[in-house]
C-alpha cells in the first residue's frame, strides 16, 4: 500500500508521535543509531534510488567526520539531519521529527489523545475548506488549507460548489495550503473539466508502478468547465496543492496569480527511525502528462507574479471584469433566445389547431427543450407562458402545447397539472380537464391546502360541464 503525503492509521499515530517535539537530551549512541537508521531507510525507500544511495553514504561520511558530535538535543539533531537529507536531493518533503518524549515513555493512550487532538483540528479546519463567500459581482471564493482525505473532505468540498455554482467567477486560495491526499486533489479538478482528461500521475519506486489520476466522469454536484477560475499561490503552497495549481496550469484551465510555491513534487510517508525519531521519506514523483516533468525544486510559477499579500485584490478585479463579460454575453444569448422562441410559439399559433396537436407535439417538445435548457426556464416561468397565450394572444392551441410540455417536464407537480387541467377546460373538453385534475389532487402535498382548494373547485367545474351535456 503506497504512503501519500495524507496518512492514516499507524502513519497517523506516528506522525502525531513526532509533532510538536520537545527538546530532549540525546547521547552519542542515539546518534549513531540514528544517522545509520536514516542512512538505510533513504536507501531502501527513497524514490530515487541512487541519490538515495547517496544521501546514506553522506550521512555516513558525516558522521564520521564528527559533523553531529555534541549535539544534545533532540530537535536540534533531526533539524541537522533533515538539512543533510536535502544537500543531495533538494527534497523539501524529507523532514526527520523528534519524538515528542523521545519515544520511551510515550504511552499507547498519548498517541491515542494526539491522534484525537488532530482529528479535532481537521474538524475545526472543516477538512480543508476553510472558507467559502460569494464577492462583490458574483465572485465565487473559496479557501482551502489543506487537501484532507477524500472520505473526509468530499462531504464539504460538494457543499462549497453547491455555493458557489451560480458564481460567475471563481478564485481558488491556495497561499495557505500544505498539500494532502492526491484523489482530493483530483476530485476537486474533476469540477473544473467536462473531457477525460490524464490530470497527473505518481511513480513509486516500490513495485515498480505509476497510478494514474483521471478527471472524474461525474462529481456529487454541477460541474462547473467554462466558470473563469483564478489560483492563489504563494511560497507555502506546497505539494498536492502545487499539484492542483501545476494541473490548472498546464492545462490553461485557470489563471495563477501570486508567488512561486515550495516545490514539494515527491509524496512519501513517515518511516519510524528508532523511540526518537521518525523521518518523512518521498517514496514517489509526480510526472505531469503535458510537461513530462513537475515542480520538484523549481516550484509552480504563477502566471501574474505578485506578492502573496497582493494576490487576493489582483484576482478580485480581474475575476470581476471576467464575470461581468460573462453576464453580458449570457444575456445575449438570453435576448437571442427568447426572440426565436417567441417567434416559433406565435408561429405554432398561426399553424396549429387543438384538433391537429397530437401531430406537432413531438416536434413542439424537441424545440422547447432546447430553449428550456438555454433560457434556463423554471416550472413556473413555462406555466405563465401558457396563460399568456391562452389568456392575452387568444392562441388556445399554443397554450395547450406549452402547458402539455410543463408537465412532461413535471410529471409530479400537481400545480402543472391543474393548469393543463384549466386549458382544457378553457376548451369545453371537461373530460380531458377532469383526468387532469384528478391526476393533481393524487399528487397535491396534504399541507398545500390552497391547491388542493383550487383543484377541488376546477375538477367540480368539469363535472358540471359534464353533466350539463
Amino acid at each position: 500500500m503506497k504512503k501519500f503525503i495524507s496518512l492514516t492509521g499507524v502513519g497517523m499515530l506516528l506522525i502525531a508521535q513526532c509533532n510538536m517535539a520537545t527538546a530532549k537530551e540525546i547521547d552519542q549512541s542515539v546518534i549513531e543509531d540514528t544517522v545509520h537508521q536514516v542512512g538505510k531507510l533513504m536507501e531502501n525507500n527513497y524514490v530515487s534510488a541512487e541519490q538515495g544511495k547517496q544521501t546514506a553514504e553522506l550521512l555516513i561520511n558525516k558522521l564520521g567526520e564528527g559533523a553531529f558530535n555534541n549535539i544534545t538535543d533532540s530537535k536540534v539533531l533531526a533539524d541537522t539531519i533533515t538539512d543533510t537529507l536535502r544537500e543531495v536531493t533538494g527534497d523539501k518533503h524529507l523532514r526527520v521529527r523528534a519524538a515528542r518524549s523521545g519515544g520511551k515513555h510515550h504511552t499507547e493512550e498519548d498517541l491515542i489523545n494526539e491522534q484525537l487532538d488532530r482529528q479535532e483540528r481537521d474538524r475545526y479546519r472543516n477538512n480543508g475548506v476553510h472558507q467559502v463567500r460569494k464577492l462583490e459581482g458574483n465572485v465565487g471564493y473559496l479557501e482551502l488549507t489543506g487537501f484532507q482525505h477524500l472520505s473526509n473532505a468530499k462531504a464539504p468540498i460538494d457543499a462549497a460548489m453547491s455555493l458557489l455554482a451560480s458564481s460567475d467567477a471563481l478564485i481558488i486560495d491556495l497561499r495557505k495550503n500544505g498539500g494532502g491526499s492526491p484523489s482530493t486533489v483530483q476530485y476537486l479538478c474533476s469540477y473544473f473539466f467536462d473531457e477525460k482528461l490524464l490530470l497527473n500521475s505518481l511513480y513509486w519506486r516500490e513495485g515498480d508502478v505509476t497510478d494514474e489520476f483521471w478527471t472524474l466522469e461525474s462529481v456529487n454536484g454541477q460541474k462547473l468547465p467554462e466558470i473563469p477560475l483564478y489560483v492563489l499561490t504563494s511560497r507555502r503552497t506546497f505539494s498536492g496543492a502545487e499539484e492542483f495549481s501545476y494541473n490548472m496550469k498546464t492545462r490553461e484551465r485557470a489563471v495563477l496569480i501570486g508567488e512561486t510555491t515550495g516545490g514539494g513534487a515527491n509524496p512519501g510517508g513517515m518511516f519510524r527511525v528508532n523511540d526518537h525519531f521518525g523521518v518523512f521519506i518521498a517514496t514517489g514523483k509526480a510526472i505531469n502528462p503535458v510537461t513530462g516533468t513537475n515542480w520538484e525544486g523549481t516550484g509552480v510559477v504563477p502566471d501574474i507574479s505578485v506578492s502573496k499579500d497582493e494576490a487576493f485584490d489582483k484576482a478580485v478585479a480581474l475575476a470581476s471584469e471576467q464575470a461581468s463579460i460573462v453576464r453580458e454575453k449570457r444575456r445575449t444569448v438570453f435576448k437571442a433566445a427568447m426572440t426565436e422562441m417567441t417567434r416559433m410559439l406565435d408561429n405554432v399559433g398561426e399553424k396549429v389547431s387543438v384538433e391537429s396537436l397530437k401531430a406537432h407535439q413531438s416536434t413542439f417538445f424537441s424545440q422547447m427543450t432546447a430553449f428550456a435548457r438555454t433560457l434556463s426556464l423554471s416550472e413556473g416561468q413555462i406555466n405563465g407562458m401558457g396563460y399568456d397565450y391562452l389568456m392575452q394572444k387568444q392562441q388556445p392551441a399554443t397554450a395547450l402545447l406549452i402547458m402539455q410540455f410543463n408537465v412532461h417536464l413535471h410529471p409530479n407537480s400537481a400545480n402543472a397539472l391543474d393548469s393543463l387541467g384549466e386549458v382544457w377546460l378553457k376548451l369545453d373538453r371537461p373530460k380531458e380537464a377532469k383526468a387532469n385534475f384528478l391526476a393533481g389532487l393524487s399528487l397535491v402535498g396534504e399541507d398545500n391546502h390552497r391547491l388542493r382548494d383550487i383543484l377541488q373547485k376546477n375538477l367540480q367545474k368539469a363535472d358540471d360541464k359534464l353533466n350539463a351535456t
